[in-house]
């Protein structure tokens, strides 16, 4: 009887221990997920606050405070593609007509989806000799 009992009690054991491992597990997991999903929300929401404020800069034409506005983002972040955008219309307003065409080409390799909405449309203006807004 003792042994029965004894042998129970470390088939109980182990099946604690196989309980706290795969629990153990299970939370490792979803912390990486919570995390990756605060760093994606923390990445939107400062996008959109750089966004916000490019287009604020662009709706008064402040196209020197865009520009720098858009410098100081790529200073840290040279791959910032709503930086490398707003650079680009910013370029294209002041008729810096070259330099706007290679941003824009520099937004299509980082962002081929972009080339229909936000490339294309301003390429399109520029070619045909209208105003670029």
């Amino acid at each position: 009887m003792e042994t029965e009992t004894l042998q129970t009690l470390l088939e109980i054991r182990n099946a604690l221990y196989v309980l706290t491992a795969f629990a153990s597990f299970a939370f490792i997991v979803w912390l990486i997920y919570a995390f990756s999903r605060i760093k994606a929300n923390l990445k939107k929401a400062m996008d959109d606050d750089f966004t916000h404020q490019a287009n604020k800069y662009f709706e008064v034409a402040d196209f020197e405070k865009l520009a720098q506005h858009c410098n100081e983002q790529l200073t840290s972040h040279p791959n910032h593609i709503y930086a490398l955008w707003w650079l680009a219309r910013t370029k294209l307003e002041i008729g810096k007509v070259s330099e706007a065409k290679a941003l824009f080409r520099r937004v299509h390799e980082l962002a081929p989806s972009w080339k229909e909405t936000h490339i294309d449309p301003y390429l399109e203006k520029l070619n045909s000799g209208q105003e670029p807004r």
